[in-house]
């Protein structure tokens, strides 16, 4: 994600980055990749694109496009910002549903379904694009993306708290990476955009 959010900045705004905003944020990313791969280079070096890893891609880059987009965006509150956008992604999943519904593949109506629909519904939907979205406002798109290398990192801790995982070498190793890349690429301030010649 930071890769693409820095791409498309150039793209659409030519914003540039430091040399050091670039080691950061590949140390970083060195360390989200030690905690996926649990340590393990050949578990990289095995990995073979699929289907899903397409779509996820295409989502990922869509992304990357809204978060570098978000600069012009209307002047309204940042609740009424992102009911509009949930409100317009609702719309735009809605045939999806309709035909996995079609497909017999129904939601079941359970409590624990309710409580996971209300927690995504709540913390990494509204409060976490609420945010994401202050965040890109106040320090740009380029630096809030930084943050994304410690998505795998907070999954491990989670997945240790709540599920029994037990902890690693690379789990410890991978977080100091992630930190420090963060730390080192956040110190640089971002370059100007640059401006195009006048005739």
């Amino acid at each position: 994600m930071p890769v693409v959010v820095i791409l498309l900045s150039f793209l659409f705004f030519r914003e540039r980055i430091r040399a050091v905003q670039a080691l950061g944020l590949i140390v970083s990313f060195s360390g989200a990749m030690l905690v996926v791969a649990h340590g393990d280079l050949d578990v990289l070096l095995a990995f073979q694109p699929n289907t899903g890893d397409i779509w996820i891609f295409v989502g990922l880059v869509t992304y990357g496009v809204y978060a570098v987009l978000l600069r012009r965006k209307p002047v309204m509150t940042p609740l009424g910002f992102v009911a509009i956008s949930f409100l317009l992604g609702a719309v735009m999943l809605l045939p999806a549903y309709m035909i996995e519904h079609s497909a017999g593949f129904a939601v079941p109506l359970t409590l624990n379904a309710a409580a996971a629909v209300l927690y995504v519904a709540i913390f990494p939907s509204v409060l976490a694009f609420l945010c994401f979205n202050r965040g890109v406002e106040l320090v740009g798109a380029n630096r809030a993306a930084l943050c994304f290398p410690l998505l795998p990192l907070f999954g491990s801790t989670m997945a240790v708290l709540f599920l029994g995982e037990t902890v690693a070498w690379y789990h410890g190793a991978g977080a100091l990476l992630v930190l420090g890349g963060i730390f080192l690429a956040m110190r640089a301030r971002p370059r100007p955009p640059t401006r195009e010649r006048t005739a």
